[in-house]
Protein backbone atom coordinates (compact mmCIF):
# COMPACT_ATOMS: atom_id res chain seq x y z
CA UNK A 1 0.00 0.00 0.00
CA UNK A 2 1.49 3.17 -1.45
CA UNK A 3 1.61 6.12 1.21
CA UNK A 4 0.99 9.60 -0.65
CA UNK A 5 2.23 13.49 0.13
CA UNK A 6 0.63 16.19 -1.07
CA UNK A 7 1.28 18.21 -3.73
CA UNK A 8 -0.75 21.57 -2.35
CA UNK A 9 -1.89 22.55 0.77
CA UNK A 10 -4.55 25.13 1.63
CA UNK A 11 -5.86 26.16 4.67
CA UNK A 12 -9.44 27.27 4.73
CA UNK A 13 -10.98 30.13 7.19
CA UNK A 14 -14.07 27.88 8.19
CA UNK A 15 -14.03 23.98 8.60
CA UNK A 16 -14.98 22.15 5.20
CA UNK A 17 -17.67 19.52 5.70
CA UNK A 18 -18.09 18.71 1.81
CA UNK A 19 -16.80 18.75 -1.29
CA UNK A 20 -17.62 18.11 -4.84
CA UNK A 21 -16.08 18.82 -8.39
CA UNK A 22 -17.89 20.08 -11.33
CA UNK A 23 -19.04 17.03 -13.46
CA UNK A 24 -19.54 19.74 -17.00
CA UNK A 25 -16.02 21.40 -16.12
CA UNK A 26 -13.49 19.51 -13.82
CA UNK A 27 -11.44 22.73 -13.37
CA UNK A 28 -13.60 23.68 -11.09
CA UNK A 29 -14.91 22.88 -7.37
CA UNK A 30 -16.64 23.32 -4.63
CA UNK A 31 -16.81 22.94 -0.83
CA UNK A 32 -19.28 23.29 2.00
CA UNK A 33 -18.25 24.47 5.22
CA UNK A 34 -19.90 24.19 8.55
CA UNK A 35 -19.11 26.80 11.47
CA UNK A 36 -20.77 26.12 14.91
CA UNK A 37 -20.69 29.20 16.92
CA UNK A 38 -19.94 29.22 20.71
CA UNK A 39 -22.80 29.91 22.97
CA UNK A 40 -22.11 32.91 25.72
CA UNK A 41 -21.36 31.74 28.83
CA UNK A 42 -21.81 34.80 30.91
CA UNK A 43 -24.28 34.42 33.65
CA UNK A 44 -27.10 36.28 33.04
CA UNK A 45 -27.22 33.89 29.69
CA UNK A 46 -26.98 30.41 31.88
CA UNK A 47 -30.49 30.14 32.26
CA UNK A 48 -31.28 30.38 28.69
CA UNK A 49 -28.49 28.04 27.30
CA UNK A 50 -30.44 25.03 27.23
CA UNK A 51 -33.11 26.17 25.61
CA UNK A 52 -31.34 28.24 22.27
CA UNK A 53 -30.48 26.58 19.44
CA UNK A 54 -26.64 26.98 18.75
CA UNK A 55 -26.26 29.45 15.68
CA UNK A 56 -24.78 27.67 12.91
CA UNK A 57 -22.88 29.15 9.42
CA UNK A 58 -21.30 28.63 6.32
CA UNK A 59 -20.03 29.07 3.07
CA UNK A 60 -19.34 27.98 -0.40
CA UNK A 61 -16.13 28.22 -1.93
CA UNK A 62 -15.73 27.81 -5.37
CA UNK A 63 -11.71 26.88 -7.01
CA UNK A 64 -10.41 26.48 -9.73
CA UNK A 65 -7.94 23.56 -10.46
CA UNK A 66 -4.43 24.97 -12.20
CA UNK A 67 -3.91 23.26 -15.57
CA UNK A 68 -0.98 21.19 -14.42
CA UNK A 69 -3.28 19.81 -11.49
CA UNK A 70 -0.78 20.81 -9.10
CA UNK A 71 -2.22 23.37 -7.23
CA UNK A 72 -5.77 25.00 -6.43
CA UNK A 73 -6.37 28.49 -6.26
CA UNK A 74 -9.82 30.27 -4.55
CA UNK A 75 -12.06 32.18 -6.95
CA UNK A 76 -15.04 33.30 -5.01
CA UNK A 77 -16.82 32.81 -1.50
CA UNK A 78 -20.80 32.62 -0.83
CA UNK A 79 -21.83 33.36 3.07
CA UNK A 80 -24.77 32.11 4.38
CA UNK A 81 -26.53 32.80 7.49
CA UNK A 82 -26.88 28.35 7.85
CA UNK A 83 -23.87 25.55 7.94
CA UNK A 84 -23.73 23.35 5.09
CA UNK A 85 -23.36 20.20 5.21
CA UNK A 86 -23.37 18.03 1.80
CA UNK A 87 -23.66 19.89 -1.44
CA UNK A 88 -23.88 18.65 -5.03
CA UNK A 89 -23.82 19.32 -8.59
CA UNK A 90 -27.19 18.53 -10.14
CA UNK A 91 -26.65 14.49 -12.08
CA UNK A 92 -28.63 15.93 -15.42
CA UNK A 93 -27.14 19.19 -16.03
CA UNK A 94 -28.72 22.03 -18.19
CA UNK A 95 -26.63 23.84 -19.86
CA UNK A 96 -28.70 27.26 -19.28
CA UNK A 97 -29.27 26.95 -15.57
CA UNK A 98 -25.77 25.16 -14.29
CA UNK A 99 -26.63 25.84 -10.42
CA UNK A 100 -25.17 24.28 -7.07
CA UNK A 101 -27.73 22.57 -4.52
CA UNK A 102 -27.03 22.37 -0.89
CA UNK A 103 -28.10 20.48 2.46
CA UNK A 104 -28.51 23.02 5.06
CA UNK A 105 -28.61 22.88 9.02
CA UNK A 106 -32.02 24.61 9.12
CA UNK A 107 -33.89 22.16 7.64
CA UNK A 108 -33.90 23.57 4.57
CA UNK A 109 -32.10 22.96 0.98
CA UNK A 110 -30.97 25.95 -1.30
CA UNK A 111 -30.44 26.14 -4.61
CA UNK A 112 -27.42 28.30 -5.64
CA UNK A 113 -27.41 29.24 -9.90
CA UNK A 114 -23.91 29.64 -10.86
CA UNK A 115 -22.03 31.27 -13.78
CA UNK A 116 -21.85 30.46 -17.36
CA UNK A 117 -18.06 29.63 -16.58
CA UNK A 118 -18.81 28.58 -12.95
CA UNK A 119 -16.71 31.45 -11.43
CA UNK A 120 -19.49 32.84 -9.19
CA UNK A 121 -22.86 32.39 -7.85
CA UNK A 122 -25.06 34.23 -9.22
CA UNK A 123 -28.16 34.26 -6.85
CA UNK A 124 -29.68 31.55 -4.27
CA UNK A 125 -33.34 30.73 -3.17
CA UNK A 126 -33.72 28.73 0.16
CA UNK A 127 -36.39 26.07 0.16
CA UNK A 128 -37.70 25.06 3.71
CA UNK A 129 -38.82 22.19 3.69
CA UNK A 130 -38.54 20.83 6.89
CA UNK A 131 -38.17 22.10 10.74
CA UNK A 132 -35.64 24.95 10.88
CA UNK A 133 -34.20 22.64 14.26
CA UNK A 134 -33.71 19.57 11.67
CA UNK A 135 -30.47 19.29 9.88
CA UNK A 136 -30.26 17.91 6.61
CA UNK A 137 -27.26 16.21 6.80
CA UNK A 138 -27.08 14.23 2.76
CA UNK A 139 -28.88 14.03 -0.44
CA UNK A 140 -28.90 12.52 -3.52
CA UNK A 141 -30.22 13.19 -7.26
CA UNK A 142 -32.16 10.15 -8.41
CA UNK A 143 -29.71 8.85 -11.39
CA UNK A 144 -32.92 8.73 -13.68
CA UNK A 145 -35.29 11.47 -13.10
CA UNK A 146 -33.96 15.09 -13.04
CA UNK A 147 -35.97 16.79 -10.46
CA UNK A 148 -36.18 13.99 -8.03
CA UNK A 149 -33.79 13.50 -4.69
CA UNK A 150 -33.03 11.56 -1.83
CA UNK A 151 -32.90 13.35 1.76
CA UNK A 152 -31.63 11.92 5.23
CA UNK A 153 -32.53 14.19 8.08
CA UNK A 154 -31.15 14.67 11.68
CA UNK A 155 -34.62 13.72 13.17
CA UNK A 156 -33.64 10.10 11.58
CA UNK A 157 -36.01 10.47 8.38
CA UNK A 158 -35.25 9.20 5.04
CA UNK A 159 -37.30 11.42 2.60
CA UNK A 160 -38.13 11.75 -1.58
CA UNK A 161 -38.08 15.37 -2.47
CA UNK A 162 -39.52 16.40 -5.97
CA UNK A 163 -38.18 19.28 -7.70
CA UNK A 164 -41.18 20.79 -10.06
CA UNK A 165 -39.29 22.24 -13.06
CA UNK A 166 -39.21 26.30 -12.47
CA UNK A 167 -40.28 26.10 -8.92
CA UNK A 168 -40.69 29.11 -7.06
CA UNK A 169 -41.28 28.79 -3.56
CA UNK A 170 -41.11 25.33 -1.52
CA UNK A 171 -44.44 25.05 -1.78
CA UNK A 172 -44.29 24.25 -4.55
CA UNK A 173 -41.57 21.32 -3.54
CA UNK A 174 -43.16 17.79 -2.72
CA UNK A 175 -41.88 15.81 0.10
CA UNK A 176 -42.28 12.25 1.35
CA UNK A 177 -40.84 10.39 4.27
CA UNK A 178 -40.44 6.63 3.22
CA UNK A 179 -38.27 5.68 6.15
CA UNK A 180 -37.26 6.53 9.74
CA UNK A 181 -34.09 5.27 11.57
CA UNK A 182 -34.19 5.42 15.35
CA UNK A 183 -31.21 8.31 15.32
CA UNK A 184 -29.57 10.29 12.92
CA UNK A 185 -30.37 8.53 9.32
CA UNK A 186 -26.66 9.84 7.57
CA UNK A 187 -26.78 8.79 4.04
CA UNK A 188 -28.76 7.23 1.52
CA UNK A 189 -28.58 6.23 -2.09
CA UNK A 190 -30.44 4.97 -4.78
CA UNK A 191 -28.97 1.66 -6.93
CA UNK A 192 -28.21 1.63 -10.69
CA UNK A 193 -31.85 1.06 -11.78
CA UNK A 194 -33.27 3.90 -9.77
CA UNK A 195 -35.97 1.57 -8.52
CA UNK A 196 -34.42 0.59 -5.05
CA UNK A 197 -33.20 3.01 -1.97
CA UNK A 198 -30.60 2.44 0.36
CA UNK A 199 -30.33 3.98 3.85
CA UNK A 200 -28.04 3.99 6.67
CA UNK A 201 -28.37 5.87 10.25
CA UNK A 202 -26.53 5.99 13.79
CA UNK A 203 -28.85 3.33 14.67
CA UNK A 204 -26.43 1.05 12.87
CA UNK A 205 -28.92 0.16 10.99
CA UNK A 206 -28.52 -0.95 6.61
CA UNK A 207 -32.12 -0.65 4.81
CA UNK A 208 -33.15 -1.20 1.87
CA UNK A 209 -36.72 -0.19 -0.08
CA UNK A 210 -38.36 0.50 -3.15
CA UNK A 211 -40.65 2.98 -5.02
CA UNK A 212 -42.55 1.53 -7.65
CA UNK A 213 -41.76 2.94 -10.82
CA UNK A 214 -39.57 5.94 -9.22
CA UNK A 215 -38.18 6.61 -12.61
CA UNK A 216 -41.19 7.22 -13.99
CA UNK A 217 -42.95 10.12 -12.34
CA UNK A 218 -44.14 12.79 -14.31
CA UNK A 219 -43.18 16.09 -13.35
CA UNK A 220 -46.59 17.60 -13.12
CA UNK A 221 -47.77 14.67 -10.70
CA UNK A 222 -47.03 15.54 -7.21
CA UNK A 223 -44.96 12.86 -5.51
CA UNK A 224 -47.36 11.62 -2.93
CA UNK A 225 -49.83 10.42 -5.23
CA UNK A 226 -47.45 8.39 -7.57
CA UNK A 227 -45.30 6.83 -4.93
CA UNK A 228 -45.72 4.20 -2.15
CA UNK A 229 -42.44 3.13 -0.64
CA UNK A 230 -42.09 -0.18 0.92
CA UNK A 231 -39.59 -1.48 2.96
CA UNK A 232 -37.48 -4.91 1.62
CA UNK A 233 -35.37 -5.38 4.71
CA UNK A 234 -33.39 -3.61 7.43
CA UNK A 235 -30.19 -5.27 9.11
CA UNK A 236 -28.54 -4.24 12.32
CA UNK A 237 -26.19 -6.59 12.23
CA UNK A 238 -23.97 -6.35 9.55
CA UNK A 239 -21.96 -2.90 11.25
CA UNK A 240 -21.15 -2.79 14.26
CA UNK A 241 -21.73 1.60 14.59
CA UNK A 242 -23.67 3.81 12.77
CA UNK A 243 -24.15 3.67 8.62
CA UNK A 244 -22.24 6.25 7.10
CA UNK A 245 -21.79 5.63 3.19
CA UNK A 246 -23.18 4.06 0.99
CA UNK A 247 -22.44 3.41 -2.83
CA UNK A 248 -24.24 0.53 -5.58
CA UNK A 249 -21.73 -0.84 -7.62
CA UNK A 250 -24.01 -2.97 -9.77
CA UNK A 251 -27.62 -4.07 -9.45
CA UNK A 252 -26.56 -6.71 -7.13
CA UNK A 253 -23.92 -5.42 -4.59
CA UNK A 254 -23.17 -2.17 -2.55
CA UNK A 255 -20.42 -0.71 -0.71
CA UNK A 256 -21.50 0.49 2.94
CA UNK A 257 -18.85 2.15 5.38
CA UNK A 258 -19.66 2.94 9.12
CA UNK A 259 -18.25 4.44 12.41
CA UNK A 260 -16.45 0.90 13.12
CA UNK A 261 -14.13 1.87 10.09
CA UNK A 262 -14.75 -1.00 7.54
CA UNK A 263 -15.64 -0.83 4.58
CA UNK A 264 -18.04 -3.64 3.61
CA UNK A 265 -19.53 -5.34 0.19
CA UNK A 266 -23.18 -5.91 0.71
CA UNK A 267 -24.93 -8.31 -1.26
CA UNK A 268 -28.94 -6.48 -1.74
CA UNK A 269 -31.44 -9.54 -1.60
CA UNK A 270 -33.47 -10.47 0.98
CA UNK A 271 -31.45 -11.53 3.37
CA UNK A 272 -28.03 -9.24 2.82
CA UNK A 273 -24.87 -10.59 3.08
CA UNK A 274 -21.25 -9.76 3.83
CA UNK A 275 -19.46 -10.83 0.94
CA UNK A 276 -15.83 -9.23 1.65
CA UNK A 277 -14.73 -6.18 4.18
CA UNK A 278 -11.34 -4.48 5.37
CA UNK A 279 -10.47 -2.41 7.76
CA UNK A 280 -9.66 1.46 6.75
CA UNK A 281 -8.76 2.74 10.31
CA UNK A 282 -11.12 5.21 10.54
CA UNK A 283 -14.55 5.87 9.82
CA UNK A 284 -15.58 5.80 6.56
CA UNK A 285 -17.64 9.15 5.98
CA UNK A 286 -18.11 9.42 2.14
CA UNK A 287 -16.91 7.02 -0.97
CA UNK A 288 -16.58 8.24 -4.82
CA UNK A 289 -16.42 5.60 -7.39
CA UNK A 290 -12.66 6.60 -9.33
CA UNK A 291 -13.06 3.86 -12.30
CA UNK A 292 -14.78 0.33 -13.05
CA UNK A 293 -13.14 -1.57 -15.11
CA UNK A 294 -14.31 -4.92 -17.08
CA UNK A 295 -12.27 -7.62 -18.69
CA UNK A 296 -13.79 -10.02 -21.78
CA UNK A 297 -14.50 -12.50 -19.08
CA UNK A 298 -16.13 -12.11 -15.98
CA UNK A 299 -13.51 -9.70 -13.88
CA UNK A 300 -14.69 -6.31 -12.75
CA UNK A 301 -13.00 -3.82 -10.84
CA UNK A 302 -14.07 -0.80 -8.99
CA UNK A 303 -11.70 1.65 -7.73
CA UNK A 304 -12.96 3.74 -4.57
CA UNK A 305 -12.00 6.62 -3.02
CA UNK A 306 -12.99 6.71 0.66
CA UNK A 307 -12.55 9.56 3.14
CA UNK A 308 -11.92 7.95 6.92
CA UNK A 309 -12.59 10.48 9.41
CA UNK A 310 -9.70 10.56 11.25
CA UNK A 311 -7.77 8.11 9.46
CA UNK A 312 -7.48 10.37 6.17
CA UNK A 313 -8.00 8.86 2.89
CA UNK A 314 -7.66 5.68 1.35
CA UNK A 315 -8.36 4.29 -2.19
CA UNK A 316 -9.04 0.95 -2.59
CA UNK A 317 -9.73 -1.43 -5.16
CA UNK A 318 -12.96 -4.13 -5.45
CA UNK A 319 -12.39 -7.46 -7.59
CA UNK A 320 -15.24 -9.28 -8.54
CA UNK A 321 -14.48 -12.64 -9.97
CA UNK A 322 -17.63 -14.61 -11.11
CA UNK A 323 -18.48 -17.02 -8.79
CA UNK A 324 -15.16 -16.66 -6.68
CA UNK A 325 -15.16 -14.60 -3.25
CA UNK A 326 -14.51 -10.84 -4.15
CA UNK A 327 -11.86 -8.96 -2.65
CA UNK A 328 -10.75 -5.62 -0.99
CA UNK A 329 -7.22 -3.94 -1.21
CA UNK A 330 -5.90 -1.09 0.32
CA UNK A 331 -4.23 0.69 -2.42
CA UNK A 332 -3.19 3.91 -1.48
CA UNK A 333 -3.58 6.12 2.06
CA UNK A 334 -3.31 9.92 2.37
CA UNK A 335 -3.06 11.00 6.21
CA UNK A 336 -1.38 14.24 6.21
CA UNK A 337 -4.71 15.83 7.18
CA UNK A 338 -4.77 16.59 11.08
CA UNK A 339 -8.60 16.03 11.51
CA UNK A 340 -11.75 14.18 10.36
CA UNK A 341 -11.64 14.11 6.88
CA UNK A 342 -15.66 14.20 5.71
CA UNK A 343 -15.47 14.80 2.00
CA UNK A 344 -13.09 14.38 -0.81
CA UNK A 345 -13.21 13.74 -4.41
CA UNK A 346 -11.30 13.79 -7.57
CA UNK A 347 -10.68 15.34 -11.16
CA UNK A 348 -10.78 12.74 -13.81
CA UNK A 349 -7.42 12.28 -16.10
CA UNK A 350 -7.84 13.82 -19.36
CA UNK A 351 -6.19 10.64 -20.96
CA UNK A 352 -8.82 8.53 -19.18
CA UNK A 353 -5.98 6.78 -17.38
CA UNK A 354 -5.69 5.66 -13.71
CA UNK A 355 -3.90 8.45 -12.72
CA UNK A 356 -6.10 10.13 -10.16
CA UNK A 357 -5.78 13.57 -8.73
CA UNK A 358 -7.42 13.72 -5.44
CA UNK A 359 -8.71 16.68 -3.62
CA UNK A 360 -9.54 16.00 0.44
CA UNK A 361 -10.38 18.36 3.05
CA UNK A 362 -10.19 18.01 6.99
CA UNK A 363 -12.74 19.65 9.29
CA UNK A 364 -10.98 21.38 12.56
CA UNK A 365 -7.65 21.89 10.88
CA UNK A 366 -9.63 23.68 7.82
CA UNK A 367 -7.18 21.32 5.32
CA UNK A 368 -7.46 21.50 1.45
CA UNK A 369 -5.37 19.04 0.23
CA UNK A 370 -4.61 18.17 -3.30
CA UNK A 371 -2.38 14.75 -4.24
CA UNK A 372 -2.01 12.49 -7.14
CA UNK A 373 -2.37 8.58 -7.43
Amino acid sequence: MASICSAHTTILEIPPSCIEVCPWNQTFFAIGTYLLHKKESSEENQDNLASETQKRTGTIELFHVADDQKSTKLLYTQHCDYAILDLHFPVHFDIHEPCIWTANSTGSLTRHNLSSDCTSITGSRVHQLWEPDVLVLAFTFHPLTPNLLGATLSDGSVCLVQIPIGAITESQFSSSVIAKHDLEAWTMNFDLSGEKWLSGGDDAVLACGTVPNLHSISIEASLEETTEASLIWKNRRIHFAGVTAILPLDERVALSGSYDDHLRLVTLEKPPRVRAEVNLDGGVWRLKLLKTHRDLHTVRQYDILASCMHAGARIARITLTGDEEPHIEVLAKFTEHESMNYGSDFVCAKDNSYNYTILSTSFYDKRLCLWRF
